[in-house]
């Protein structure tokens, strides 16, 4: 992995080939995780006060795809000859709100898009668009996702969190029985610890996936890179 800082009084941009972790969750997080093989992107952080921070990435992810148009065979000898593999593009832009209420609580709340099989869009390389409204724009062509996170350090030797995250979400199937389009999976957990001895630890962690989750009607704009979903649990 590499990364290259440039800070700015309350802003640090980056270019990097990193791993991103966000969501809350001890086994694993369902929003993104390390899992993947790291993939580079650029990266905005910026401090919003005291316990407000805002980050925005826009990263290049391995769609695994070949691309039959570009792809193309290239002669390797007079008796042999070898395919050029062109892979199709596939990015993934996401930015996130992280925010401390009051000591001991800790929010997050975010969107991200996957989108592929063209350059880079200029709508998505702007840090505080509102992801989901960009359907409209994009004739809903690509795959859009809500997530939101809280870990709770309030009582001593214990810890709640739960990660939620939305995938493809519309409020007019959201409530239809007849339709399975429900993309939905979240984490709760609780870690209690030196209860009674240090060093011990206690973790109850239970996630859920519902059917859909992480894949797509489009196979260039799945939650994936390199054939790895994004999240992990």
């Amino acid at each position: 992995d590499a990364q290259l800082n440039f800070d700015v009084p309350y802003v640090t941009f980056s270019i990097e080939k990193m791993s991103n972790v966000w969501g809350a969750g001890n086994r694993g997080n369902i929003i993104l995780s390390s899992k993947p093989p790291s993939y580079p992107q650029v990266k905005i952080r910026a401090k919003l006060g005291e316990k407000a921070h805002f980050t925005y990435i826009h990263s290049s992810l391995h769609s695994e795809l070949i691309d039959p148009v570009n792809s193309y065979i290239t002669p390797f000898s007079s008796s042999d000859s070898t395919m050029r593999t062109i892979y199709r593009q596939k990015y993934l832009s996401a930015h996130m709100l992280e925010f401390s209420p009051i000591n001991g609580i800790d929010i997050a709340v975010g969107e991200s898009n996957i989108y592929g099989n063209r350059s880079p869009e200029l709508l998505f390389l702007i840090p505080t668009m509102f992801i989901k409204s960009s359907e409209h724009y994009t004739v809903d062509l690509d795959n859009n996702q809500m997530f939101a996170s809280i870990d709770i350090n309030m009582i001593p030797n214990y810890n709640f969190y739960a990660s939620l995250f939305i995938e493809e979400f519309s409020t007019e199937e959201f409530l239809r029985e007849d339709r399975e389009r429900n993309q939905i999976a979240f984490t709760v957990g609780m870690q209690a610890y030196d209860l009674i001895y240090e060093n011990t630890n206690f973790l109850f962690e239970y996630t859920r996936l519902n059917p859909w989750v992480y894949n797509h009607k489009f196979p260039d704009v799945t939650y994936q890179s390199h054939n790895y979903d994004l999240g992990h649990w």
